[in-house]
This record gives C-alpha cells, sequence and structure tokens, in this order.
C-alpha cells in the first residue's frame, strides 16, 4: 500500500512537473547586444561606485539605477523583460555578459595605467625638487689630512 502510494505521488509530480516553457517574446522597446551590453556595463560601473562611496554619490544626488536608466533612456521594466528575452537565449545572454567583462576589463586596465602614469610623474616632480632644494646645513672643505 505504502509503495503504491509513492508512486502515485512520484509519478502525479513527475506529470505536473513536466510544463511547456514557451520562448518570451521580443520586447516592444528592444534593446540590441550593443545595446544591452552598455546599460550592464553601466550598472556594474555605477554599482560599484556605489559600494566605494556611496555618501559621494548621495552629496551629489545620483541615484544609481535611475541614472542608467535615464542615460539609455529606458526604465526598469524594459531592462527586466530584455533581461528575460536574453537569459531564454543563452548564446546571445553569454556573449553579452563576455563582452560586458571584456569591457569592464578594459576599462580596468585603462584605469590602472593612468594611475600608473600619475604616480611616475609625481615620483618625477618628487625627484626634480629634492634636487632643486639646498642643503640646510652648509658644508664645510675638508682638509686633506684632517679626520
Amino acid at each position: 500500500m505504502k509503495l503504491n502510494c509513492l508512486l502515485l505521488s512520484i509519478t502525479f509530480l513527475f506529470f505536473t512537473s513536466c510544463y511547456d516553457v514557451q520562448k518570451p517574446e521580443k520586447p516592444d522597446h528592444f534593446l540590441d547586444e550593443n545595446e544591452m551590453t552598455h546599460v550592464l556595463v553601466d550598472l556594474a560601473i555605477i554599482s560599484a561606485a556605489k559600494g566605494i562611496d556611496k555618501r559621494k554619490l548621495e552629496e551629489l544626488n545620483i541615484l544609481p539605477k535611475e541614472y542608467v536608466f535615464q542615460k539609455h533612456q529606458i526604465d526598469s521594466v524594459i531592462l527586466a523583460q530584455n533581461n528575460t528575452y536574453y537569459s531564454y537565449h543563452l548564446e546571445k545572454y553569454n556573449s553579452i555578459y563576455k563582452r560586458v567583462n571584456d569591457s569592464l576589463n578594459t576599462l580596468k586596465k585603462i584605469a590602472q595605467d593612468k594611475t600608473l602614469i600619475k604616480l611616475e610623474k609625481s615620483s618625477v616632480l618628487k625627484q626634480k625638487n629634492l634636487k632643486s632644494l639646498k642643503d640646510s646645513i652648509p658644508k664645510k672643505p675638508r682638509a686633506f689630512g684632517t679626520n
């Protein structure tokens, strides 16, 4: 009896869990792969900025997501619809996220290079300043043979 009940339950769960997944329709305000990449890159950057200095964003009255939405002339619904559409099309979705990752790595490298250049310039300036400073204690000429 218990075995029959268990088999019946498993069969019921098997048939009720298998349902037809419908392909999401293309959104009315469709973002092509390039636009979607730009939106996701901007969201990643603004999210990182928020994590680093949230207070600065608040002082400037910048709401991170709203800033990105205004920049790209979209809203959260449009982003969600496009995200759903692309998540169904995994090859496109993976391509988009690979491009996002590549873009972020490129931007990171550019930022690191700029930081390195600034450090090198400040190091060169410090060396020039040190050379141009005169010693505050005058040097006495040393006579030969005296210690």
